[in-house]
């Protein structure tokens, strides 16, 4: 049964469910929301939040994490090792720590999912940061950063994911160029989801 539009409207977009804190950094674990792969004009009324780098499939790489999904409504597509798989509703997929993979909403409604990192590392300031910067209007239409502010958020949270579009050593590289010069800009690297409910602009 497809999943009621209005039902996952009226959830929160991103939420902590298991706080590495409390899980003394064995994991941490969220619930969200996955835009669909159309962008009708009518669920962008539906759905509050903007767009965010989990909603662009772009190919990336967790080097010293599992990343362990589940579909709790909806569906969910995952590209890695060369093979496309679909999970429907209650199924579930482990990608290892060092595997490029894509995940990305293959249907025309959104999905509600769960996501883990084990360890957590740095992956929860991490994810909020993401995600707040978006819903500040801080990324492009593809969900990307600016370059500068990328490389201080980059080095401020180090190792938790590369892209695989270029070399790492490109990656750091550049990091190590642009964070200094981004944090004398005033560029913050870390952005956690309480500060969305003191920001006016996200009313």
């Amino acid at each position: 049964m497809p999943p009621d539009d209005h039902t996952i409207a009226a959830q929160a977009p991103l939420v902590v469910r298991d706080d590495a804190a409390d899980t003394g950094g064995e994991f941490v674990r969220f619930e969200l929301t996955l835009y669909p792969a159309t962008q009708a004009p009518e669920l962008q009324s539906v759905l509050a939040h903007r767009r965010w780098s989990i909603d662009f499939p772009t190919e990336h790489v967790h080097p010293h994490q599992e990343e362990r999904w589940e579909v709790l409504s909806g569906g969910l597509a995952v590209e890695y090792g060369g093979e496309e798989r679909v999970l429907g509703e209650h199924e579930t997929v482990t990608l290892p720590p060092g595997v490029p993979h894509r995940i990305w909403n293959p249907l025309d409604e959104p999905s509600r999912v769960s996501l883990a990192f084990h360890p957590a590392l740095a992956a929860q300031p991490l994810t909020e940061t993401l995600y707040v910067l978006a819903q500040l209007d801080k990324t492009n239409e593809k969900g990307h950063l600016h370059p500068v502010q990328y490389a201080v958020t980059q080095a401020a949270h180090p190792d938790h994911l590369h892209l695989t579009a270029l070399p790492v050593s490109l990656q750091h590289a550049l990091i190590r160029l642009l964070a200094p010069v981004g944090r004398r800009l005033g560029y913050q690297a870390t952005y956690r989801l309480a500060s969305l409910e003191r920001d006016p602009s996200t009313d």
